[in-house]
């Protein structure tokens, strides 16, 4: 399994307005792949959002993203209140901890 994990820094003040985009858009996009998190920042790095996407692979993550933004369906709206952004990915690794 393969977690995307993106993290945007916004303009000062625009949380609020990039979530309404966020929550607008998802419905859409949950057709094709669920969401793992969604979070904001309240302490340190302010304006910051982040966000968890699990895939099977990297391979079906390429394949359901050109579907959703084929169909319209993502990105969201509120591109110009994105200063920054990070995407990391982390594979999950087949053992359990006791």
């Amino acid at each position: 399994m393969i977690i995307e994990m993106r993290t945007y820094d916004l303009q000062p003040g625009t949380v609020p307005q990039y979530e309404k985009h966020f929550a607008e858009a998802l419905p859409r996009r949950m057709e094709y792949s669920r969401l793992g998190a969604f979070w904001r920042t309240e302490i340190g790095p302010l304006n910051r959002i982040i966000q968890v996407w699990p895939y099977e692979s990297l391979e079906k993550r390429e394949g359901i993203l050109g579907k959703a933004n084929a169909g319209g369906a993502w990105p969201p709206a509120g591109e110009e209140l994105i200063l920054a952004r990070k995407v990391r990915f982390w594979r999950l690794r087949p053992f359990r901890l006791p």
